[in-house]
């Protein structure tokens, strides 16, 4: 796996193969943990205090893709500060799993690391995958942006 994650993927094409694969397996992945939630009785409570804000729809696609942006700045951009170390991989991979913990909290509680939590482990395998630890931060921040606002 680390091998397979040091060699960045350039060629269009196989940027967009690879990011249908990380939309396609969060989307099966969330079907399925959120049937099993309803399956256990496990109930998410939302917070039913945050405001509703009346939004047009090209107000809403914005800020989504600013939304998917900062999220990605704040979670992922910060794996491309392992560009200079000598074997970045296993690093990332454990900076990863905790961001990704923290991802999934801040979206909600405990419960929401097995969702979003999890799901963003796609995202920073594409980011990793897309040059992030090579020196071609923007470009993996760029695309993990668009598969984030893509899925949600």
């Amino acid at each position: 796996m680390i091998r397979w994650l040091q060699e960045e993927v350039t060629d269009s094409a196989d940027i967009f193969r690879l990011m249908l694969i990380v939309l396609g397996v969060k989307l099966i992945y969330v079907f399925f943990i959120i049937s099993a939630f309803m399956l256990f009785g496990i109930d998410i409570p939302t917070d039913e205090s945050d405001p509703q804000l009346p939004v047009n729809a090209f107000s809403t696609w914005l800020i989504l893709i600013c939304l998917a942006w900062a999220e990605e700045y704040l979670f992922r951009y910060p794996l491309s500060f392992l560009e200079d170390c000598h074997n970045p991989i296993p690093i990332a991979i454990i900076l990863s799993i905790v961001s990704c913990v923290i991802f999934g909290y801040v979206h909600g509680n405990h419960w929401n690391i097995l969702i979003q939590g999890v799901g963003g482990v796609g995202y920073c395998i594409l980011f990793i995958k897309c040059g992030g630890l090579d020196y071609e931060a923007a470009k993996a921040t760029a695309i993990t942006t668009i598969t984030h606002f893509s899925f949600n």
